[in-house]
């Protein structure tokens, strides 16, 4: 009888161990999960004003005025950035750039390389309510992944610039 609750004894352990074993395993995992998990980057923001930075604790405050219309000298921006080019003169088919219909101003953009500031290229005028996509660069970074900058350009009703906002992009060039 003895030897029969040892062994119903060690079965417990053995199973308990086990079912403790996983437990920590899938805790672990979901953990690490968790930890590693890319942060959704914001597609729509508002920036406008000196020091405005779209970050996780006031993202929810910025989307709420998204519909608002946007004062002047400010900008609304509704790209991505993340583009993708198979040559740097054969037009992406991923990049997007709006100017919302909430602003109030044409503008246009510049894209230069972030380590040298060489404009790669120049935006035509993108009127309130448009969008430009499809579009080549104008001159060749090289293959690679680059940080590049765009700069918004608000202009007023006679084509002179008001102000401007610059976004950070990252240029993937296939070949």
């Amino acid at each position: 009888m003895e030897a029969e609750t040892k062994g119903s004894i060690n079965k417990f352990v053995v199973i308990a161990v086990v079912l403790a074993l996983v437990v920590i395993t899938v805790l672990i995992i979901v953990i690490v999960r968790l930890l590693n998990a890319p942060e959704p980057a914001p597609t729509e923001t508002r920036i406008g004003g000196v020091g405005t930075v779209a970050t996780i604790e006031n993202i929810e405050s910025i989307r709420s005025k998204l519909n608002e219309p946007v004062a002047d000298g400010y900008y609304e921006t509704r790209m991505n950035v993340e583009w993708t080019f198979e040559t740097w003169d054969t037009p992406s088919e991923n990049a997007y750039v709006a100017n919302s219909e909430n602003n109030t101003r044409t503008v246009y953009f510049t894209l230069s390389l972030e380590e040298t500031n060489e404009i790669i290229y120049t935006s035509p005028d993108i009127p309130v309510g448009s969008q430009l996509t499809n579009f080549a660069l104008d001159r060749n970074p090289g293959a690679g992944e680059h940080s590049a900058i765009a700069t918004y350009r608000l202009l007023d009703d006679d084509g002179n610039e008001l102000s401007n906002v610059s976004v950070s992009v990252t240029l993937h060039i296939l070949s």
